[in-house]
């Protein structure tokens, strides 16, 4: 089958143009795999968020408490 705007006047088909974009299409079909892939991931972290929070969170308070504080130093 050729499609009449893929052919030029002078008789050359643009076929090989076709050939190169096709597969650059992207339809609901593929999208809907990907979406459904990524609505699950960001689901899974929404369910964890904050145990994720709250191990940073703790993680973070025992370097804050490691560290010296340099304001209550006493000058010699």
């Amino acid at each position: 089958m050729i499609v009449p705007h893929l052919v030029s006047p002078s008789g050359v088909d643009h076929l090989s143009g076709l050939i190169t974009i096709l597969p650059l299409y992207v339809g609901p079909d593929q999208l809907m795999p990907l979406a459904s892939a990524l609505g699950a991931i960001i689901g899974v972290l929404l369910l964890f968020w904050h145990r994720a929070v709250s191990l940073g969170w703790k993680v973070w308070q025992s370097i804050i408490k490691r560290t010296p504080n340099v304001t209550n130093r006493s000058r010699n």
